[in-house]
């Protein structure tokens, strides 16, 4: 059953063009909101008219009836027909008929909600239903199934955002863009500034694909531990990933460890065609990270700029109605400040203009004597006086609770560890925690400045947008005394990694003594934070050999070792000729990173001294080349069919098909190879000769990889996505304007 009421007015209005063009086979035009002379709809040839009712609450009455009739008796036309949003009863549709039994031929052209539920049944009309998700958006039941489906807690509370979220979202040209992207390249990457829609946007692009890709699974993994996601991902099962400001919403710079983890999840994605990942990233952040030599390297080898939209493209129409539609949901009525003197205009066109400044506005409204207009420009005019209106309002504790809450992370933190946090903050500083009720805090600040939730039984919380979060970084930024009480007071490694990222002076006052974190790699961050800083102290050199000596497997720590400075300051080098202790390590380390142990014990003679080293790096180096053979192949050829379209540009059969593919692989194997031996294979293959070992597989690299690269896959894969998302450009008869979108009427009473 599809809700039609889920459409405003102009959208129902749109629906209908496209459902008449439909039925009676002719193109027709529209008139838009406002005085229409009873005609809504017309065809081209004048001959049928049609009149599109939305209704809320208020009943179909014969005066109504009637006055609609007396707007058209005088026409010249031959067919009328009536649509409405509501459902009929049968007495009512009989005084419809009876009334234009003139221009009626029978009891088809009066279309209530049950004949358009009927007809977005049919399967042939499935182009107008795709064309407009919100008749089927709200009213599913599917995510309700989901909810159901999972047992992990992170996904359940993603999947309720969406339920939360979706009445206040716009399917705008950034969201269409997502869909074709997502469904013909399984990878996606929405860019945009704060409070522009970025994270709504990738909400609803999943929700589209949970109620489409029904056999797909959803997996979402706070805190964006793109380590751990990856251990939730089964190779064989359809999944869509989602990671939500996966570089950070105020991170500076790139940590190393999660690129490369995001080169491995990038790389696993693209040659794996049952998963769908969605990314989302502010894109100051994200234009700082292209500053990194490494994220502009996994940039290109990627082709990641082909997946990207970038949300702050958005039209002045779009921005109207998400203006619009948040005054509808929250039934504020508006045309006194809003339409009268087309004030409407000086909101849609503010540089300052986001979704979030709206949203935000409305609550003060709420709360507020001064009119919405008043409110909204004065926040477009002045978008940083915001927050700092607000924390003035707060009381010492709450202030120092969203300082603590904000250096923890980005995501939710654990309710017990935050009380933690902000009783060591209070006892340090002489401040009885016992005049202070935290529990009352946190219920000030909820749903003003934080977010809670339930999460596995236990409460946990997280600043309630990065907007809040952008405020305090400054703060922070600008008070080098807060900075330091903060530091001197972290009892966990995610608070000195936030305090150093933002001042990279305070590493000299950092204590990694007794140092926790509130997740289960902590060694694995304290190792990154060592690493990313060059961290080097003489009192946390047992520390570094305990996080050695346990059994957490990280590319970290193949990194930590083949630093030089690190590696002699921890004195780990010893470390390294124990291949029993090693080879658990090296089996995470990347393309790269291996390649580089290898020349560190080439160099070092180690290789002269243990056969067992000589075999082991032989077999590793011949599995991890065949493997980036395979995934650069696999990358290399999806790019190609793209491009190429031979699905659509050539009647090929599957076999001719095949035989091209087939053609191309080959070619492309020869170049890798002739790549993978100039850069580095020559050398280490001759280093190998020198210590009498061959490489077993030299000569056979490339029928192993035609063997393991599943052409068929690939093909049946092409010819599934050059189905493109159905166009919604707009013909000249559907188009609308920003008045159009304001000259609807909605009743607030409901």
């Amino acid at each position: 059953m599809y809700n039609i009421n889920n459409l405003d007015s102009v959208e129902f209005e749109r629906f209908c063009l496209l459902y008449m063009e439909k039925v009676t086979g002719k193109r027709m035009k529209r008139f838009g909101p406002g005085k229409d002379d009873g005609i809504d709809l017309e065809s081209i040839d004048g001959k049928i008219i049609c009149q599109c009712k939305r209704y809320e609450s208020s009943n179909i009455t014969k005066k109504k009836i009637n006055e609609e009739y007396d707007k058209i008796k005088d026409l010249n036309f031959e067919e009328y027909y009536f649509l409405t949003s509501k459902s009929l009863t049968p007495n009512m549709t009989n005084i419809i008929f009876n009334t234009f039994n003139k221009y009626i031929k029978d009891k088809s052209h009066i279309i209530a909600k049950e004949d358009i539920n009927d007809f977005l049944s049919k399967e042939e009309n499935i182009d107008i239903l795709k064309r407009n998700h919100k008749l089927w958006f709200l009213s599913s039941n599917v995510l309700d199934l989901y909810l159901n489906k999972y047992v992990k807690t992170t996904s359940k509370l993603e999947i309720k955002k969406m339920k939360e979220t979706e009445k206040l979202f716009v399917e705008t040209k950034a969201y269409y863009d997502a869909i074709d992207i997502i469904e013909n390249k399984n990878i996606l990457l929405l860019i945009g500034n704060p409070g522009v829609g970025k994270t709504i946007t990738s909400r609803m692009v999943i929700y589209y694909l949970l109620l489409n890709y029904k056999d797909y699974d959803f997996i979402y993994t706070p805190r964006n531990d793109i380590s751990k996601l990856v251990e939730s991902i089964d190779e064989d099962s359809k999944q869509i990933i989602f990671l939500d400001d996966f570089l950070g919403q105020t991170c500076s710079n790139i940590d190393l460890l999660n690129l490369k983890e995001l080169d491995s999840l990038l790389g696993f994605i693209k040659n794996n065609k049952n998963k769908k990942l969605i990314l989302n990233s502010r894109i100051t952040i994200y234009n700082k990270a292209k500053e990194d030599n490494e994220f502009s390297k996994l940039l290109y080898d990627m082709n990641l700029e082909e997946y990207i939209i970038d949300v702050n493209d958005i039209s002045k129409l779009d921005r109207a109605r998400i203006l619009y539609n948040f005054l509808y949901v929250n039934k504020i009525p508006y045309k006194e400040f809003l339409i009268i003197k087309d004030n409407y205009n000086k909101i849609i066109r503010h540089r300052s203009y986001s979704a979030r400044i709206i949203e935000y506005s409305i609550i003060q409204y709420k709360n507020e004597s001064k009119s919405l207009y008043e409110i909204i420009i004065n926040n477009l005019d002045n978008p940083e006086g915001i927050w700092k209106d607000e924390f003035k309002k707060l009381e010492e504790i709450d202030r120092i609770i969203m300082y603590n809450l904000y250096i923890l992370g980005d995501d939710y933190i654990p309710y017990t560890i935050l009380k933690e946090c902000v009783d060591n903050y209070l006892l340090k500083y002489n401040i009885n925690p016992s005049n202070y009720s935290f529990r009352d805090s946190i219920t000030r600040l909820n749903k003003s400045l934080i977010s809670r939730n339930l999460i596995d039984n236990n409460i946990e919380l997280k600043v309630l947008n990065p907007s809040i979060n952008d405020y305090i970084q400054n703060v922070i930024k600008e008070d080098s005394v807060l900075q330091r009480r903060l530091l001197l007071n972290s009892i966990y490694i995610e608070q000195i990694n936030k305090l150093v990222n933002i001042n990279n002076e305070n590493i000299s006052y950092v204590s990694l003594d007794n140092i926790k974190s509130y997740s289960n790699d902590k060694y694995i961050k304290i190792l990154s934070f060592i690493y990313k800083y060059k961290y080097l102290n003489d009192n946390i050199k047992e520390l570094v050999k305990d996080i050695f000596n346990d059994e957490c497997f990280s590319n970290i720590k193949v990194l930590f070792l083949l630093n030089k400075e690190l590696r002699d300051f921890y004195n780990l080098s010893s470390y390294l000729k124990n291949i029993e202790k090693c080879s658990k390590i090296f089996e995470v380390a990347d393309y790269d990173s291996l390649f580089e142990l290898f020349e560190y014990y080439f160099e070092n003679d180690i290789m002269h001294d243990s056969y067992e080293m000589k075999y082991y790096f032989a077999d590793k180096i011949e599995e991890v080349v065949e493997n980036k053979l395979i995934d650069d192949c696999y990358i290399d050829l999806e790019n190609y069919l793209f491009e190429m379209d031979i699905s659509d540009k050539y009647e090929l059969s599957s076999d001719e098909k095949k035989l091209e593919v087939d053609h191309l692989l080959k070619f492309k194997l020869d170049s890798y190879l002739d790549m993978l031996y100039e850069k580095n294979l020559d050398s280490i293959i001759s280093d190998f000769k020198k210590i009498n070992l061959e490489l077993n597989r030299y000569d056979i690299y490339k029928p192993y990889v035609l063997e393991n690269v599943d052409i068929d896959e690939i093909i049946d894969t092409d010819c599934y996505n050059s189905r493109k998302y159905f166009d919604i450009k707009e013909s000249d008869d559907i188009k609308v304007s920003e008045k159009d979108v304001f000259n609807q009427n909605y009743n607030t009473s409901w």
